[in-house]
C-alpha cells in the first residue's frame, strides 16, 4: 500500500475519498511524486547535456589554437579573423553557464535554454564565416549543438506536464483560489463584527443625547423669552425704586444717626448696618424695630441729647422716615426682589437652547455614522456573499476535478 492509499484508504469499496481539510496535503504529496519522475527521467539527459557541452568546449580550444589555412580567400580570410575571437568568448561564456548549473533539472533546463540561444546567436553572429576558415571544427560544433538542443528538448518533455498533472495543476488553482477566498472571508466577517460593534456603540450614544435632549426640552417649558425679560426689567425697576426710596428716607439722618448710635449703646449695631447698606440694613430690621429706633432718636433730638447743627430739618426728616420706611414698602420690596429672581431663573432655562441645538448637532453627527455604518455592513454583507459563491464554484470545480481523477471530495 502506497504512501496516499495509506493517508486516504484504497479505492476498492469505490472512489476514494479525499477531505477537503487534507487536500492541500493531497496535493502537495501528488506534486512531490510528479517532480520526482520528472528528475529521476531528467538524471542522464542532465549527465549527457554536459557531456556534449565538454566536448564543444574542446572544440573551441581546438578553435581558438587553430591556424588560419593560407588557401582561404583574402576578403573571407579578413571577416574569419574578424569573428573568431568573438565567437569564441560568446561560446565559453554561454558553456560555461552550463558547466555552472545546478543539477536540479527545472533549474538546468531553463539555464540549458538560455545557454543554446545564446550559442545560436553566436554562430548566426560573429560565427558565421567561421566555416570558411574551420570547416571540420565548426562542423562539429554545430553537431555537438544540435545534440544539446536535443537533450534539452527531452529535459523539457520529462517536465511537461501530464493530462492527470494538468488536472493536478488546475486542481491546485483552485484550491489556492478557495484557500485565498475563506482567507478573505474571514477577514470580511472581522471587519463586519467591528462595524456592527461601532454601530450598536452609536445607537447608545444617540440614546443618550435624545434623553439629554428630552430634558432640555422640558426644563424649556415656560412663558416666552420676551415675557421673562419684561418681567425682569419691570422687577427691576421696582427695585430701584423702592431702594432710592428707602435711601432718600435714611440719607438725611446719616449724620444724626451716627452721633446716635454713641448713646444709645443697644441699637449701635442695628444703626451701623444702616449706615453701612440702608437699604439691607432697614429691610432685614423691620418696621417694629426700625420705628424702635426713629422713636429713640426722634427724642433725643427733641431733648437735644444730640446737638446739630441743622436740628429742625432733621426732626422733619426723622419724621418723613418714621412714617415712609413701612412694613408695605419692606414686603413690596422683598416681593419684587423674588420676583426677578424666579424671573432670572426662567430666563437661565433659555439658555438651554444653544444646548439644545448642540444636542441637536451631535445627534445629527451620529445618525449620518450610523448611515455610514449601515453601508459598510451592507458592501461588507455584499462582499461576503460574493466570496460565498466563489467558494462554492471554486469548490464544485475541484470536485469536479477529483471525480474526473476517480476520488470523492467530502467536506
Amino acid at each position: 500500500m502506497g504512501f496516499l492509499d495509506s493517508l486516504f484508504g484504497s479505492k476498492e469499496d469505490g472512489p476514494e475519498k479525499i477531505r477537503l481539510s487534507e487536500l492541500g496535503q493531497w496535493i502537495d504529496a501528488q506534486t512531490v511524486e510528479r517532480d520526482k519522475k520528472a528528475e529521476k527521467a531528467a538524471v542522464p539527459l542532465i549527465r549527457k547535456a554536459r557531456s556534449i557541452a565538454c566536448s564543444i568546449v574542446e572544440d573551441i580550444d581546438d578553435l581558438e589554437k587553430a591556424k588560419l589555412p593560407k588557401d582561404v580567400h583574402k576578403r573571407a580570410a579578413k571577416a574569419v579573423k574578424s569573428g573568431k575571437p568573438s565567437f569564441i568568448r560568446s561560446m565559453r561564456s554561454a558553456l560555461d553557464s552550463v558547466d555552472r548549473s545546478p543539477d536540479d533539472s527545472s533549474e538546468f533546463g531553463k539555464v540549458l535554454s538560455d545557454s543554446l540561444q545564446a550559442i545560436g546567436k553566436a554562430s548566426v553572429g560573429p560565427g558565421r564565416y567561421l566555416s570558411l576558415g574551420y570547416p571540420e571544427i565548426i562542423k562539429s560544433i554545430q553537431s555537438s549543438s544540435k545534440e544539446l538542443l536535443a537533450v534539452s528538448d527531452g529535459i523539457k518533455e520529462a517536465h511537461k506536464p501530464t493530462k492527470e498533472h494538468e488536472r493536478i495543476i488546475g486542481l491546485k488553482t483552485a484550491f489556492d483560489g478557495y484557500q485565498e477566498s475563506l482567507a478573505k472571508s474571514l477577514n470580511l466577517m472581522e471587519i463586519l463584527g467591528k462595524t456592527r460593534s461601532k454601530r450598536s456603540s452609536d445607537l447608545e450614544r444617540l440614546s443618550l443625547i435624545r434623553s439629554e435632549t428630552e430634558k432640555v426640552k422640558k426644563s424649556m417649558e415656560g412663558p416666552p423669552i420676551s415675557d421673562v425679560r419684561d418681567s425682569i426689567k419691570k422687577y427691576g425697576r421696582e427695585i430701584s425704586s423702592y431702594q432710592a426710596r428707602i435711601r432718600s428716607l435714611i440719607s438725611p439722618l446719616t449724620r444724626g444717626l451716627r452721633k446716635y448710635s454713641k448713646v444709645s449703646i443697644d441699637q449701635t449695631h442695628m444703626i451701623s448696618k444702616i449706615l453701612e447698606d440702608p437699604v439691607s440694613g432697614c429691610v432685614e430690621s423691620g418696621d417694629e424695630k426700625l420705628k424702635k429706633l426713629l422713636a429713640g432718636f426722634l427724642s433725643s433730638l427733641e431733648k437735644g441729647s444730640i446737638k446739630l447743627k441743622d436740628r429742625e430739618k432733621t426732626l422733619k426728616k426723622t419724621s418723613q422716615a418714621f412714617d415712609g420706611l413701612t412694613d408695605d414698602l419692606f414686603e413690596s420690596y422683598r416681593r419684587s426682589c423674588k420676583m426677578l429672581c424666579e424671573s432670572k431663573r426662567k430666563l437661565e432655562k433659555f439658555t438651554e437652547f444653544e444646548r439644545a441645538k448642540s444636542l441637536g448637532e451631535k445627534e445629527a453627527a451620529i445618525r449620518i455614522e450610523l448611515d455610514a455604518d449601515d453601508a459598510e455592513a451592507k458592501r461588507m454583507d455584499e462582499s461576503l456573499k460574493n466570496q460565498r459563491r466563489i467558494q462554492k464554484e471554486l469548490l464544485e470545480k475541484i470536485r469536479a476535478l477529483l471525480q474526473d481523477m476517480g476520488y470523492l471530495l467530502i467536506e
